[in-house]
């Protein structure tokens, strides 16, 4: 029997391929389609959850070896040194995140390396181990860095910052780029067998030699090609258009590579680079070897930009962007990026964070990181935008790509793709509530989200559909009831369905249950409950809900147009879903309403009232969170901003959000600053504020891009560099600027501080060189100045530091000529009381600094004892016990033979 009754209106959505549209309004998109969607996918023209993320708990064990810290997940105690230590706890790795690279060894194996806080790290997927490469301070780079950049050549992977010299990883060792080799720079890309990357000052970019141009794989990492005589030098891009942030190449098929030309991006134009492989015949050619290839929105990220097929796809300023679909619009009058139906999504993003994003094409879907929010410890994103070229496909039809919204549920530092000879697998950098740095992975058919602390969670998700009009678009309409198809089911599964009449700005709750909020529902799987591991002994299999019956919405009266809410003349739907089902169909039900067939009088409304409602904020679910009721739940954006501030809530809904406060400057940077051409620029802020300010550094009230740390360092310093630095500090509860700093570069010396310097009087015996010819005395070690080098700036020392010491000969010249700075001999107080009264006589201290060990001296036997002291010891003396900068300290020595 027909349910159809007189006057009454069905209307819905049989299926969902057409994925997400938030470019129009709801009244205007498919019925196949969703107006917003969030941890959703419609691969097979349904809708469920997206594929779970799985943490990768490494952090087990920690193990201390004598020449690394090893971490491991299987709780041995013994490592390949035969080195054993109890197991301890270990927590994950902290510090600033910079970068991370997926990285293939030889063995085809599958590795990631993480640059954090200047030190770099490597995780073995195979292990699910992660080991730390930089166990010296001399492999360590400067640890206040945001960003990073890497590139892996051959077996060797560059890792730069921008501002030290480059390291390289072989797949075995860590170590500092040769003088021979890659310089300083930042963005790279292995291209066509040489390594392309962007130096220091980010406009001018270059090309390592040709791979096994030697003879050698190591010969990509040189740059003897790189000169006059041999058609080297620098490529560059104009100064107008931003400075290069990202470099690509598409592929290109029935070449020797399989690579088309290299892509140098820059935020306004796009250059292609079209270099022979061998750097002789450069100067033979008859066509440009860098031309622009695009004059719009380039790249604003080089993690970002990455190739699909023999197409790039990169963050620009408006949008995401194809770049050949760019290239194709140039000629019209509209270039739109293909991020239109994410239109939400993206006009949210704060754009001057997009630097930090990252991209991967996996499981045949496009996924991008979203919704930057600056921390002092690395730029998090809250989501994921997700593009589906796998929607209904097959020999027969192929449909085009469609977006599936975003995806939430942790923090993310970056995405990114490993791949060998036999799978692909993605994984997320992300930053727990702890700050430490996690590695989870992205599954492509997992059912729940599994973190190692709180185990299985089920997903939350929810879609947000076309507004319905009955297909009676001018007719009032009151809403009745409605149906939800699911044809899989798995598990226990909560259901909440919320309705708006004609674009209202809030969300009806239509469904309840005793408390309120949604109803549940259970397809059960297996008789072990959450005990692991289970070996279930039946053959439960997944169920399905022909159609679930939604109840008639209450009268509940909207307050200012006095009538009731589901007195309507379309009617859009917000479903939302805590568990694994997939939603087949939706129908929804209405009935006629007469209206008044004569029109009345307009009156002026004296009595203007507020519609206070509260939008739902998609970015709350947390993957690594513990159940903690049914539904994602309405979140009030509290700060007014965009609507996807992140508010504390709870159970029962919105709460109060914790305490706010403005950026209050505490230190200002130094004015005036003075220093001389070539040295460092260095200036530092320190501001506080709820939550955490995010910073700008300005160069007469112009922002300098990419600085938005708390220090400002500008190395090898022009007179261009003069004028005034300041910083603006900005969140959700207001702005400041700090008091300008004026800096002046000179070209002349800056004359040293007033500031009293120490000259101590030593006498140190020297052996008689006649006799000791042969033997080695480590008399002297540490960093050392040389007396011809010009005095530094600010200082009362003979010279900079230029080297390190080691053992020297007795040569009298070496003595006096080199002064010793900070060693760390122990020092007698009484010998450094004697020195500060100027009673010192050469008597008052005996220093025990080594046994003679190769020795054919005959006024020294082997065996014996020798005194002397060392100059840095004195420096550290003075530094610790009398708070005298040790730069302020010179040395008189009196040498005598002994």
């Amino acid at each position: 029997m027909s349910e159809r009754a007189p006057n009454r209106y069905t209307d819905g959505s049989l299926s969902f391929e057409a994925g997400v549209d938030m470019g129009r309004t709801a009244s205007l998109i498919s019925k196949n389609q969703v107006s917003f969607a969030v941890n959703s996918t419609f691969r097979q023209g349904f809708v469920s959850p997206r594929p779970g993320y799985v943490e990768k708990d490494y952090a087990a064990c920690a193990q201390l070896t004598a020449d690394s810290i090893l971490f491991r997940a299987d709780n041995t105690t013994v490592t390949a040194d035969g080195y054993t230590n109890s197991c301890i706890p270990a927590p994950n790795p902290t510090g600033i995140f910079q970068c991370a690279l997926p990285y293939i060894s030889d063995d085809n194996r599958n590795f990631i390396v993480l640059l954090i806080s200047g030190k770099v790290w490597l995780y073995d997927l195979l292990q699910n181990s992660i080991q730390l490469l930089s166990n010296t301070p001399a492999l360590e780079n400067s640890s206040n860095r945001l960003d990073g950049w890497m590139v892996q050549a051959e077996n060797f992977v560059v890792i730069q910052d921008g501002w030290s010299r480059p390291l390289i990883f072989d797949g075995a060792n860590l170590r500092r780029a040769a003088v021979d080799e890659i310089k300083t720079g930042k963005v790279m890309a292995y291209v066509n067998g040489r390594i392309w990357y962007a130096l220091q000052n980010g406009f001018s970019f270059r090309a390592t030699d040709i791979v096994y141009g030697d003879g050698t794989r190591a010969s990509v990492l040189k740059e003897t090609e790189n000169t006059f005589l041999n058609e080297g030098g620098d490529f560059s891009v104009p100064s107008d258009s931003g400075g290069i942030t990202a470099m690509a190449v598409p592929g290109n098929l029935d070449t020797a590579l399989g690579q088309g030309p290299l892509l140098v991006f820059t935020p306004k134009y796009v250059f292609s680079i079209n270099a022979p492989v061998d750097r002789n015949v450069w100067k033979e050619v008859n066509y440009p070897i860098q031309a622009i290839s695009l004059v719009t929105n380039g790249a604003l990220a080089s993690r970002s930009a990455i190739t699909i097929n023999g197409d790039v796809f990169y963050r620009a300023v408006d949008g995401i962007r194809s770049f050949i679909i760019a290239r194709r619009d140039f000629g019209t009058w509209g270039n739109t990026p293909i991020s239109s139906e994410m239109m939400s999504v993206v006009e949210n993003d704060q754009t001057d964070l997009l630097w930090a994003g990252s991209a991967v094409t996996f499981d045949n879907r496009m996924i991008m990181t979203c919704q930057p929010q600056y921390r002092a410890s690395g730029i998090i994103h809250k989501a994921l935008a997700i593009l589906d070229f796998e929607l209904v496909s097959s020999m027969r039809q192929k449909l085009p790509p469609a977006w599936e919204g975003i995806w939430t549920g942790l923090d993310i530092l970056q995405v990114l793709k490993t791949e060998n000879a036999y799978q692909d697998r993605c994984f997320l950098i992300t930053r727990n509530a702890s700050l430490e740095i996690g590695i989870w992975e992205l599954t492509k058919n997992s059912k729940n989200d599994v973190s190692s602390l709180t185990g299985a969670r089920k997903i939350q998700w929810a879609i947000e559909t076309k507004s319905y009009n009955f297909e009676v678009p001018f007719g009032l309409k009151q809403l009745d009831s409605g149906d939800l198809f699911i044809d899989t089911m798995i598990g226990d599964i909560g259901l909440n369905v919320l309705y708006r009449p004609d674009m209202y700005p809030g969300w009806i709750q239509w469904t309840c249950n005793q408390n309120g909020i949604g109803w549940t529902d259970c397809a059960k799987m297996n008789t072990c409950g959450d005990a692991l591991p289970c070996i279930p002994l039946t053959n439960f299999q997944p169920q399905y809900r022909s159609k679930l019956r939604l109840p008639t919405p209450r009268d509940d009266c909207d307050a200012v147009l006095n009538t009731p809410y589901r007195n309507l003349f379309e009617v859009q739907t917000r479903i939302e879903i805590d568990g694994y089902c997939r939603l087949k169909s939706l129908r929804l039900h209405a009935y006629d309403v007469q209206e008044p067939t004569v029109g009345e009088c307009r009156n002026d409304n004296t009595n203007c009232q507020g519609l206070d409602v509260c939008p739902i904020n998609p970015l709350t679910y947390k993957s690594e969170g513990i159940d903690s009721g049914f539904g994602i739940g309405e979140v009030c954006s509290i700060n007014g901003v965009d609507g996807w501030s992140e508010p504390v809530y709870g159970n029962d809904g919105p709460v109060q959000n914790e305490p706010t406060s403005a950026p209050v400057i505490q230190v200002n940077p130094v004015t005036p600053l003075v220093v001389s051409e070539f040295d460092t620029i260095s200036l530092a802020i320190v501001v506080s504020g709820e939550p955490t300010p995010e910073l700008q550094w300005r160069k007469n009230t112009v922002n300098i891009i990419g600085e938005n740390n708390s220090n400002l360092i500008i190395p090898n310093a022009v007179v261009g560099n003069n004028g005034s630095y300041d910083v603006t500090a900005i969140n959700d509860s207001g702005t400041v600027t700090s008091t300008p700093s004026v800096v002046t570069v000179i070209t002349a010396p800056v004359p040293p501080p007033s500031q009293p310097c120490y000259t101590f009087f030593l006498n140190y015996q020297l052996w008689n060189q006649s006799t000791c010819i042969n033997s080695s005395i480590d008399w002297f070690s540490g960093p050392w100045y040389d007396p011809s080098s010009p005095v530094p700036v600010g200082t009362c020392a003979d010279g900079p530091a230029i080297g390190a010491g080691g053992s020297y000969t007795q040569n009298e010249t070496d003595i006096q000529n080199h002064y010793y700075q900070l060693g760390v001999s122990a020092m007698n107080a009484v010998m450094l009381t004697a020195i500060l009264a100027g009673t010192y006589d050469g008597n008052q201290t005996i220093v025990s600094y080594g046994t003679r060990t190769n020795c054919n001296c005959t006024l020294d036997p082997c065996g014996s004892i020798f005194r002397t002291v060392t100059l840095g010891a004195i420096a550290f003396a003075v530094q610790t016990q009398y708070a005298i900068d040790p730069t302020l300290v010179t040395f008189d020595i009196v040498i005598t033979d002994s």
